[in-house]
């Protein structure tokens, strides 16, 4: 006779008990060995027979597809009549307010229109208890909304504030006494089914605990007065400023895909589609984008897409979206370039919290003229200037570098040879340049006297192989000295020696 999967008549009481299946996150999943892994399968009752010649990812895959838990319910689009159930919710419900055991929120919020409240904010919550991710209401006195925050942990167990910024915040409201009101996991959920409109009914208590903020302020974005540089390459994409202190600032972001979190300045060149319908297509971006492709080697086939620096040379050519349903779209990989683009713009104002008109893109010597007019095209409404090539660019960090050391002879011509080797294009540079210092400013001559490339040679590993090798007979014939090994010469960190004491 099968095994009963569903329900089991009580013989003692006669009452329908129901078999209570246990729901697991993927992120605890990841930290769990093959073995663990597999004794969740056969308590589950997942495929007995073939949890043997499954690897650790499968099984992984195989828990999330039938006992996977849903992530946190976060309340993240603006929705007016929502925001009206919610305050309907919190005048008719009689609100329970637990003690407060000791959780404690930064004293000062500072919120910009038209942008997220994320991780790097740091806007922490500090408490010696373990709390439950999901929704925040901010409210006065009275109890009157003013906002929906979000509640998120990290795997290393710290919690901190976030807010999409299409959620609207009443600033009228902030002028008085204002708190946050934490809810736990299933009234959180509730709030969020009453805010979609699935839920309609209004439960009669709900518990809360109060904590006070001593002043949240909502100012608008200010224009930079420096432009937005991007150095978009095959593999990866930075994105970079000056402050007001002339000091170089980069764009961070999270690699989540492991199981502690990573802060990192580059991001991965990498566009996939999660889902595709008529008149919207849902995007990843970066890091994100990694996951879903490393998802498909399991058993999803959502398009991921490489190398997307290649496509400027071909900007109308069509791609094909498709979807796990079977929807699917042709769309120019001009127009998935732009979303790309979009994206990591709008991570730099956030970061910086800075409007940017002017965007300096680098370009490939070769291409430069086809970079600027494919941009200029995407990026409607920039001031798009791609007049600095990428090995132009590595030299101003090596002249950053001497006159940071004072490591230069005032108005001496130097000479230097660039070969920027990246992931899918090569340029070479033979440059000469003087610095002279009027106390007030330093002033740079520079002169590119040959350039030469290749747009097709390139590529991650090969390219850092053959710059260690490069490296390495430079230092031999400069030191006149044999270098025994790639790893000695990186232990020594001899490769080095060519960035500092190479002159003209």
């Amino acid at each position: 006779m099968a095994k009963q999967l569903s329900y089991t008549l009580h013989k003692a009481t006669g009452k329908v008990v129901e078999n209570q299946h246990k729901s697991y996150l993927e992120m605890d999943l990841s930290k769990m060995t093959t073995y663990q892994l597999r004794e969740i399968c056969y308590k589950e009752r997942l495929i007995k027979n073939m949890l043997t010649t499954l690897n650790r990812e499968e099984l992984v895959r195989l828990i999330m597809r039938y006992r996977g838990k849903r992530g946190t319910a976060w309340i993240e689009d603006y929705s007016e009549a929502g925001m009206e159930k919610l305050q309907e919710l919190l005048f008719r419900t009689k609100l329970v307010e637990l003690y407060n055991p000791g959780i404690r929120i930064p004293a000062k919020i500072l919120v910009f229109q038209e942008v997220d409240v994320d991780y790097f904010d740091r806007y922490q919550l500090h408490t010696k208890v373990d709390l439950e991710e999901g929704n925040l209401l901010l409210v006065d006195d009275d109890y009157n909304l003013a906002s929906v925050f979000n509640l998120e942990s990290s795997p290393e167990g710290t919690y901190f504030l976030t807010k999409n910024h299409r959620i609207q915040i009443r600033q009228e409201i902030l002028t008085r006494q204002c708190y946050m009101l934490y809810l736990k996991g299933k009234d959180s959920d509730l709030v969020y089914e009453l805010y979609y409109g699935r839920k309609e009914s209004i439960p009669t208590s709900l518990d809360i605990i109060k904590i006070p903020i001593v002043d949240c302020q909502v100012k608008d974005l200010p224009e930079s007065t420096s432009p937005l540089v991007i150095d978009f390459g095959s593999s990866n994409t930075t994105l970079g400023t000056f402050n007001k202190n002339q000091e170089y600032k980069f764009v961070q972001v999270l690699d989540k895909n492991k199981p502690e979190w990573e802060e990192k300045t580059v991001i991965p060149s990498v566009i996939g589609v999660k889902n595709v319908e008529e008149f919207d297509i849902e995007y990843e971006f970066g890091y994100a984008a990694l996951q879903i492709s490393k998802n498909n080697y399991l058993d999803e086939e959502l398009p991921v897409f490489y190398d997307i620096k290649r496509w400027i040379n071909d900007p109308d050519r069509e791609e094909k979206l498709m979807s796990v349903d079977g929807s699917s779209r042709w769309l120019k990989r001009s127009d998935l370039l732009k979303e790309y683009f979009f994206y990591i713009i709008a991570l730099a104002t956030q970061r910086f919290k800075q409007r940017f008109s002017t965007l300096q893109l680098l370009s490939p010597v070769r291409q430069r003229s086809k970079f600027a007019k494919v941009f200029q095209d995407l990026l409607e409404g920039y001031e798009v200037d791609c007049s600095l090539d990428e090995g132009v660019a590595v030299l101003f960090d090596s002249i950053h570098n001497l006159i940071q050391k004072q490591a230069y002879e005032k108005n001496r011509w130097y000479k230097a040879l660039i070969v920027d080797c990246g992931g899918g294009t090569t340029d070479l540079t033979s440059s000469n340049f003087k610095i002279d210092n009027n106390r007030v400013s330093y002033r740079i001559a520079l002169e590119s006297s040959y350039e030469n490339g290749d747009t097709n040679f390139g590529g991650n590993n090969l390219t850092y192989r053959i710059m260690q090798l490069l490296k390495i007979r430079l230092v031999e014939q400069m030191t006149g000295q044999y270098v025994t090994g790639t790893l000695q010469c990186l232990q020594e960190n001899n490769y080095r020696f060519v960035d500092e004491q190479g002159i003209g």
